[in-house]
């Protein structure tokens, strides 16, 4: 299934996720709402950020806004709904 995001689009493939990036802004705070687990792991880890996840499903809320500077080694916790 391949879905689109305003920062580019993921396909999951048999090797993984194939993710074509329009442009990360490493150094903002990527807007991860509405992802699954993964992207948004995938996307904070490019910005240099961890991450704690609380629940399943997709992002509804992140500790950190988007668009603030990323600061590497930062964690950012995410909480999932259904």
């Amino acid at each position: 299934g391949m879905k689109n995001y305003k920062w580019g689009d993921v396909r999951h493939t048999k090797d993984g996720i194939k993710v074509t990036a329009k442009e990360i802004d490493t150094e903002k705070v990527p807007n991860v709402e509405g992802m699954g687990a993964k992207e948004a792991i995938y996307l904070m880890q490019k910005c240099g950020l961890n991450t704690r996840i609380k629940g399943y499903g997709t992002v509804k809320r992140q500790s950190v806004i988007a668009g603030t500077r990323a600061i590497k080694g930062d964690t950012v916790r995410l909480t999932l709904e259904p």
